[in-house]
């Protein structure tokens, strides 16, 4: 009879207390589980799927190679550590790398169990895990396989309609998280999250402690559980939530709902009605159109495409307010910056603070079968949350907006139907200033390099008080826009409270 070994666990998971269990047989088949409340998770390869699951029980496929390959890599250290006495392995993926120890091994049921494992990783904090038990069983393909989605969702109707608020490329809705009210962010491939004062505000018991990676860096962040998530009539209960200090979490939203709410709905967006819908099924939103497969890249999903020609992984991500991210590993390795002839420079804001970049066009963008012309995207210079081996792009809101598009999650499909908004994948801005109301004074809340704005000294910050001799107050915000907007070579005349004075001439920079 062949068997697995399991292994029992007395686990502190980003320091939350709980038990687990770790399964592994000699086809290298692997599951780990554990049980740590909000911080509860579980990931395993059933010799074809690499899989994981949260803190529900609710599992995703990971289609993208490098986080089937960390998976794999758990399986490969723990066999090495079992059979060989291994004490250390270094596990990555394209988000992530994680140093495990194998410590205090002793020879039981003819291979070296080890008492203590710790894994340290570079974006999410850390776990250790105490060995209390070891014992062989049958070996089965139930031991590894997913685990069945959690029923802890309902609708009410057909379809459930919420209004989306856009705020330039900034998409959000009104949740109830236990029944207060909040404005969060959409976000396609991002967990649920609250603030540290909205979790004050709904009442959530706050434990443990972690980190998360974002644009920006890395964060840290705390867990807690939320009894109900409602969107319209949709209802999800029992709920984990990350709490991310409020320092950390980009523009004005009180936290994200995403993955766990498209997981079990399917999901339309239309921006140009500023609406998003829910629904138990695509087909209720009628026959599919344009329709793109999509594998997870952890949370998010990945379609496979093209940039200029060269092929490779896309992710699809409501939370950015970008068109598209051009990682870093693929901008150094096909010299973007001098291909694309790239001089305009911007900062870009997320979870972790703010990092810099580069704006350009490029050729062409395609989406399975579907192409964009003369895309505009950000090329990022610096290492971030995607790693060599991931995604080429970050598509954000900004591009995606162009479509009215379905997502589901279960069949890992994304419709992109015509009718949407390509509003947001437009600069019309001709001076490189962008401008905001800061209490009753307009400001100069960026300057992108290379523009008219930032040759002419303009620095962010500035208090801007007459633009071509009109003094402004906060209703002549908008007025403010359309001017720093208009025809290219038209000169415009800046005024600032400290008394500077700049003209600028107005020209089409990307």
């Amino acid at each position: 009879m062949i068997e697995a070994l399991v292994l029992s666990l007395a686990v502190t998971a980003y320091g939350v207390p709980g038990t687990g269990t770790i399964t592994i047989d000699e086809r290298g088949r692997f599951v780990r589980r554990f049980d740590a409340g909000p911080a509860s998770e579980g990931e395993g390869w059933d010799g074809r799927n690499a899989w994981r699951s949260d803190a529900t029980g609710m599992p995703r496929v990971q289609g993208d190679p490098a986080e089937r390959a960390e998976i794999l890599g758990w399986s490969h250290a723990l066999r090495n550590a079992l059979e060989a006495g291994k004490t250390h392995a270094l596990v990555t993926s394209s988000q992530d790398s994680v140093d495990i120890t194998f410590a205090g091994a002793r020879r039981s049921l003819g291979v070296l169990v080890p008492r203590t494992i710790t894994a340290r990783s570079a974006g999410n904090g850390t776990w250790t895990v105490t060995v209390i038990a070891a014992r062989r069983v049958a070996d089965s393909p139930a031991l590894f396989a997913l685990p069945r989605p959690p029923r802890d969702a309902s609708l009410s109707g057909t379809i459930t309609t919420v209004p989306l608020t856009l705020r330039g490329n900034e998409a959000t809705v009104t949740a109830r998280i236990n029944g207060v009210p909040l404005s969060v962010y959409t976000d396609t491939g991002g967990q649920n999250v609250v603030t540290e004062s909205a979790a004050r505000r709904i009442g959530l018991h706050v434990v443990g402690g972690g980190s998360v990676a974002g644009g920006g860096g890395t964060a840290t962040i705390r867990y807690a559980w939320a009894n109900s998530v409602r969107a319209g009539n949709a209802v999800m209960t029992h709920q984990p939530f990350i709490v991310l200090p409020d320092s950390a979490m980009p523009g004005t939203a009180a936290g994200i709902i995403g993955y766990e709410l498209f997981a079990r709905f399917a999901a339309r967006f239309d921006a140009r009605a500023g609406t998003l819908s829910l629904a138990r099924t695509p087909a209720a939103f009628g026959p599919a159109v344009q329709t793109v497969p999509f594998g997870f890249v952890d949370r998010q999903p990945e379609v496979m495409g093209s940039l200029d020609g060269v092929p490779g992984a896309i992710s699809l991500d409501t939370g950015s307010t970008f068109t598209g991210q051009v990682t870093a590993s693929f901008v150094a390795q096909h010299q973007l910056v001098r291909m694309l002839h790239a001089r305009v420079t911007a900062i870009g804001q997320g979870v972790g603070g703010r990092y810099p970049l580069y704006l350009v066009r490029a050729h062409s963008l395609t989406l399975g079968t579907v192409t964009v012309d003369d895309p505009l995207l950000a090329l990022l210079t610096r290492p971030g949350v995607w790693n060599a081996g991931g995604p080429i792009i970050n598509l954000g809101f900004a591009m995606l907006r162009r479509w009215i598009f379905v997502l589901d999650y279960p069949n890992r499909t994304i419709q992109l139907r015509p009718g949407g908004d390509p509003s947001g994948n437009l600069i019309r801005d001709r001076s490189g200033l962008q401008i905001a109301l800061r209490g009753a004074s307009v400001d100069v809340v960026s300057v992108l390099a290379g523009t008219p704005a930032a040759e002419a000294g303009i620095t962010e910050g500035l208090h801007l008080r007459y633009l071509n001799g009109r003094r402004l107050n906060k209703a002549d915000l908008a007025w403010a826009q359309t001017q720093l907007h208009g025809q290219a070579g038209t000169p415009v005349t800046l005024r600032f409270t400290n008394g500077v004075q700049r003209t600028i001439v107005l020209r089409r920079y990307l």
